[in-house]
């Protein structure tokens, strides 16, 4: 069975619909490998949305059928799903996964030459917001804005001397630099910096370079298997720093890994913690996991996979009886804000970043996320 077929099947499987569907969306992102966590969490919340909409009768009468495609993570893999999906003949695409990815997906023309919007970028990077590409719309904020955040936290409590944890791969480089910069702001600098290599969660050397760091705060550019090594390896040997993490992190598989010594660990957040449905649009998500996937539990990841559809399934209804024309679909896209019920994301033509909302979380002894 090839790829692609796998591909749809994952998508029928994680949104069973009618088999003639009208439009179909694409979502290339990694179920499998070191950020599967990831890309099931999203596809997770993209479905809910999917799901809900099909039962309705879809936009004005059409369906939508929702193909997932796992490219492991591995940026050719993603390049060589961009270019085998144009046979499914997609109207746009949800959140492709990793800044490596991403950057494939720009660098090698693929994006291009498939012609549709991507709604949601699993990524924050300079490098990639830098490019401005027309088909990218980002609904996170950036990883420059989540990193000022935790600066700021740790040096208003006192906590001066900061070490780095990064991953040895664009993403961990341009937190690096961003740490970098929002220090020096401060007149301060690293203690400290270790790396580890991109998919691998062997942490021995990074864990004793920072262990013997005389460090009050340890900011981790680390993705969620890495970070869940670390902080179990740094905790085991008697780190005793606080330790601070980016919202590319799954907080319910840090604790299924890491379990109480993951108790206090701080996460930046780029979307409003959905536990306790304070506004409509989490309260909305929160029943609609109840009705679609009552096992699952809420969270971040899941949220994220969530506003992309709800985006993407909004501008589809603004482009009206074009809403299975891509180009449409863009210019619905940069047309008046999307209030999703108290969150509220703003493009504009040449402005494709829609927020900028980042709040810090911790992890509680219950292995919740609280402000």
């Amino acid at each position: 069975m090839n790829t692609l077929i796998r591909g749809a099947m994952l998508g029928l499987l994680a949104c069973p619909l009618l088999a003639m569907a009208d439009y179909t969306v694409v979502q290339i992102t990694p179920m499998t490998g070191t950020q599967a966590a990831t890309g099931k969490l999203l596809t997770e919340g993209a479905s809910l949305v999917f799901k809900e909409l099909n039962e309705k009768g879809g936009i004005a009468g059409q369906k939508i059928r929702y193909v997932v495609q796992d490219d492991a993570y591995k940026p050719d893999e993603t390049v060589r799903l961009l270019k085998q999906v144009a046979a499914e003949k997609p109207v746009a695409l949800l959140g492709l996964t990793g800044t490596a990815n991403v950057n494939a997906a720009l660098e090698s023309g693929a994006l291009e030459q498939l012609g549709v919007p991507v709604v949601g970028a699993y990524t924050g990077a300079t490098m990639i917001r830098e490019k401005k590409h027309p088909q990218i719309f980002h609904l996170r904020a950036s990883y420059a804005a989540e990193v000022e955040k935790l600066v700021e936290m740790a040096t208003t409590v006192g906590q001066q001397k900061i070490a780095v944890l990064h991953q040895n791969d664009g993403f961990g480089q341009d937190g690096l630099a961003q740490v970098k910069k929002s220090l020096a702001a401060r007149k301060l600098a690293p203690v400290a910096v270790a790396s580890y290599e991109r998919g691998t969660t062997q942490m021995g050397p990074a864990v004793e370079a920072l262990a013997k760091a005389d460090a009050a705060a340890i900011i981790m550019i680390s993705s969620t298997v890495a970070t869940s090594a670390f902080v179990k390896g740094y905790r085991e040997k008697g780190g005793f720093a606080q330790l601070y993490t980016l919202s590319v992190n799954s907080e319910r598989d840090i604790v299924a890994t890491v379990g109480p010594q993951s108790h206090g660990l701080g996460i930046s957040q780029v979307f409003p913690v959905p536990s306790g449905g304070k506004m409509p649009m989490t309260r909305d998500y929160l029943a609609l996991l109840k009705k679609h996937a009552p096992d699952a539990k809420p969270s971040e990841g899941s949220l994220e996979g969530y506003v992309y559809a709800r985006v993407l399934v909004e501008a589809m209804r603004r482009a009206g009886a074009k809403a299975g024309d891509p180009a449409a679909i863009t210019k619905a896209l940069e047309s008046a804000p999307f209030d999703l019920g108290g969150f509220t994301v703003s493009f504009a033509p040449g402005q494709h970043e829609g927020s900028n909302y980042v709040e810090l979380t911790m992890l509680n002894r219950n292995g919740e996320l609280v402000r």
